[in-house]
């Protein structure tokens, strides 16, 4: 009679776990990021490049769409539906900053290290691009001042993805792409559907 009871909670219990386990967490159909767009000479030169990289490699990746070129700032998280008054949060504290533009560049040609099937392949600068991490510092501090989480602790490598591919390419040196930041943005990634919302942008001064 005992065991036949034990034998019934054991069987009670896995199926429990069972349930439990069965729960998967949701899946992201959100993220939210600040970034900055290049100009549009800079975007020219980026398409060109993209092309020729892809010549002369011989890639079988798809290249980012001209519109979607970006240097992200900040990645704020990805979400399944975004909190009700995040993206109000951060829009104030991009407000409060007061910034004047600046450069940014970019002088190589390289891809990161991904556990996904495709690496990046990027453009990023060998040098350290001093304004543009200023700018990124003081941006992630008006964040966290706002009370708005800065996944990561704000590290920050500006970079511009050019397209996704399997294989790594090696490091080299390109001709210098310079342009002048004269706005950011706050932009609402819907995931899966290739679409970039602009929720707000703020001018940088002079």
């Amino acid at each position: 009679m005992g065991g036949s009871r034990f034998v019934a909670g054991k069987r009670s219990v896995g199926a429990q776990q069972m349930g439990f386990d069965a729960i998967a967490p949701p899946v992201p159909t959100d993220r939210l990021f600040f970034a900055l767009f290049p100009a549009p000479e800079a975007v020219d030169a980026i398409v060109d490049l993209q092309r020729s990289v892809i010549d002369e490699e011989g890639l079988s990746g798809q290249p980012v769409r001209a519109d979607r070129l970006h240097v992200t700032l900040q990645h704020l998280g990805d979400f399944a539906g975004l909190p009700p008054t995040l993206a109000e949060r951060a829009g104030r504290a991009a407000a409060s900053l007061q910034e004047a533009a600046f450069d940014i560049g970019f002088d190589e040609l390289r891809s990161f290290d991904s556990r996904r099937r495709q690496c990046p392949c990027v453009l990023t600068h060998s040098a350290a691009n001093g304004a543009v991490h200023g700018f990124q510092r003081r941006l992630c501090d008006a964040l966290l001042r706002a009370g708005v989480d800065v996944p990561g602790g704000g590290q920050f490598t500006p970079h511009v993805t050019l397209l996704y591919e399997r294989r790594q390419l090696e490091r080299r040196a390109i001709a210098p792409l310079v342009w002048t930041a004269q706005e950011f943005v706050l932009v609402h990634s819907l995931l899966g559907q290739t679409r970039h919302l602009i929720l707000g942008r703020w001018q940088l001064q002079g």
